[in-house]
């Protein structure tokens, strides 16, 4: 009797700790895969505004399934040419996942 209740206590123990791994592997799974799609976001977002030709200066912010993107382009008034710093950054439960930062120069 004693064997068989100490028995189950140790695979309750193993349960326990099992599940526990089991969950935190789950977590880290799904933050892998939301700072992914946060990277390729703004990774595709920076290669649109580097191949216009016309840059529009102000904040935008729009929604992409559950993620939201904000951006903000300004002008830098120390060069000769136009140049434009933009910061993109995306955000998904009020928590910031990725931010990137840029210049475009227009000749």
């Amino acid at each position: 009797m004693i064997e068989t209740i100490f028995s189950l206590v140790i695979f309750l123990i193993l349960y326990i700790v099992i599940s526990f791994l089991i969950t935190t592997i789950a977590k880290n799974s799904y933050d892998a895969r939301y700072n992914y799609i946060a990277t390729t976001l703004v990774q595709k977002r920076y290669e649109e505004i580097k191949a216009t030709k016309e840059i529009i200066e102000g904040c935008k912010s729009y929604k992409y399934e559950d993620f939201i993107i904000e951006e903000e382009i300004t002008k830098v008034e120390e060069y000769k040419s136009p140049v434009y710093k933009f910061v993109i950054s995306v955000y998904k439960d009020d928590k910031i996942l990725e931010t990137l930062e840029g210049l475009k120069v227009i000749k």
